[in-house]
Order: C-alpha cells, then sequence, then structure tokens
C-alpha cells in the first residue's frame, strides 16, 4: 500500500521515491544496526513504517543523533513516546486510546466478566499493566490475566486458562500469528468470548 502511494506520488511530482525494505527480525540491534546503515551508506532521506515496541525503543537515541525522521512508526506505545521520540512522527493513537474504546464498548455492550492476555516482552507487559489500570478507572479489575511467551509463541498455557475461566470477552496484546492462534483455538472448544484486540 505504502509503495503504490509513493509511486503515485512520485508521477504526479516529478519526484522519483525509493522505498527500501529490510528485515530487522524484530532485533533491536538489528534495528539500530540497519538503520545506521539506510542513514550512512544509503543516505536516506527519511525512514517510514518501523514496528515493534522494543526496537522503537532502541533506535529513538539514534534518530535524535542522525537527525533523520522516522515518519508512521506503527506503534502506539507510551514507553515509544517518552523514549525520548523527537524524530518520529506518529500518526496512530496511543494503545491508550485504543483500549479506552474497547473497555468502553464492552461496558456499552454490558460486558463485566473481562480477562486480559498479553505477551511476555516489553510490549506485552506494559500493555498488560495498562489494562488493568484502564479497566480500573472503569471501576473493574479482570477476571484473569493470562500469557504466553513472545519467543516460542507457545499459547497452550494461555488457552488453557481462557477456557477454564470463561470470560466474557478477552483484552489481547499479541502478535496477530499468537492472536490468531489464540482465538482459532478457543473457537474449537465453542467457547462464546468475545476478543478485543489491540
Amino acid at each position: 500500500g505504502a509503495k503504490l502511494w509513493f509511486d503515485h506520488a512520485g508521477k504526479t511530482s516529478g519526484h522519483a521515491f525509493v522505498v527500501k525494505a529490510l528485515d530487522d527480525e524484530r532485533d533491536p540491534k538489528k534495528t539500530v544496526a540497519l538503520t545506521r546503515q539506510l542513514v550512512d551508506q544509503d543516505k536516506v532521506v527519511a525512514l517510514f513504517g518501523y514496528r515493534s515496541t522494543p526496537s522503537l525503543e532502541a533506535v529513538a537515541p539514534v534518530l535524535d543523533e542522525v537527525q533523520v525522521p522516522l515518519v508512521a512508526p506503527f506503534n502506539g506505545s507510551d514507553a515509544v513516546r517518552k523514549a525520548g521520540a523527537n524524530w518520529m512522527f506518529f500518526l496512530r493513537g496511543t494503545y491508550q486510546d485504543e483500549m479506552n474504546r474497547l473497555v468502553e464498548h464492552a461496558r456499552t455492550i454490558g460486558i463485566r466478566k473481562i480477562a486480559v492476555l498479553h505477551q511476555r516482552d516489553a510490549f506485552g507487559m506494559e500493555q498488560a499493566k495498562a489494562f488493568d489500570a484502564t479497566l480500573a478507572a472503569a471501576g473493574m479489575k479482570p477476571t484473569g490475566t493470562y500469557s504466553y511467551d513472545r519467543k516460542t509463541l507457545d499459547t497452550t498455557e494461555a488457552v488453557k486458562g481462557l477456557v477454564d475461566s470463561s470470560p466474557e470477552a478477552v483484552l489481547m496484546a499479541c502478535t496477530p500469528k499468537a492472536c490468531a492462534d489464540i482465538i482459532r483455538k478457543v473457537r474449537e472448544t465453542n467457547q462464546k468470548m468475545m476478543f478485543l484486540v489491540l
């Protein structure tokens, strides 16, 4: 989608846009190394579309050092915004904004029994705490909190916890593959819970 827009902008403006994609494998050290490569060797004028909370936290001071903007990071973390992200320009709202809306929606339709599910990493732990705070502000507390290892993506225990506790809804902070796996496995047990995903 981004490439289509850059191609369109290039045709209408007369400027050529080159989009170069590199895979950091969600490793913050690789994110920093590849960012330096793009700036030092490729002489980019802007960076675009980075994701992953740990990677963005790691690259924030580098951006300040090299003074190259990172536009539209796909992230809503407050921690990233507070990491000195002076050269990051966000288009997405914060995860907290999303959480407030998810909890408000659940309350509006009468759901009170809500569990929290998160991956065990910087992103997941931050969001688990924020989910708890958001529920508390709404006069609620989670019926249970479940997690899985971000590195192995083994969701077995998390799924068992959800099935055993049978909440009406689950607030989820997880990668797309793990979220899909959890939802599929819970659905296979004929549980009728709603999944509210950041």
